[in-house]
């Protein structure tokens, strides 16, 4: 994820860009933009929190259709 190395070296506007293009094009993994140590520098940020939110809200709308879609029982689980 380049949007970490941009917030490391202290370039947050452009990390935070990154993120969100990462997010509405489908990156929904909340836990690795809460975790991540190189984007604590954005976690300050006002943008950020709502970031999150909405990979959260993307992450549980793909499991919901995943579930309706019968996929468990396609994997055999």
């Amino acid at each position: 994820m380049y949007a970490g190395v941009q917030a490391r070296f202290g370039d947050t506007a452009r990390a935070l860009a990154r993120l969100t293009s990462a997010v509405e094009g489908g990156f929904t993994v909340p836990e690795a933009l809460r975790g991540h140590p190189w984007l604590a520098p954005l976690r300050d940020s006002a943008a950020f929190g709502p970031l999150v939110e909405r990979a959260e809200t993307a992450r549980r709308e793909a499991e919901e259709a995943f579930r309706e879609a019968g996929g468990p029982s396609l994997l055999g689980a």
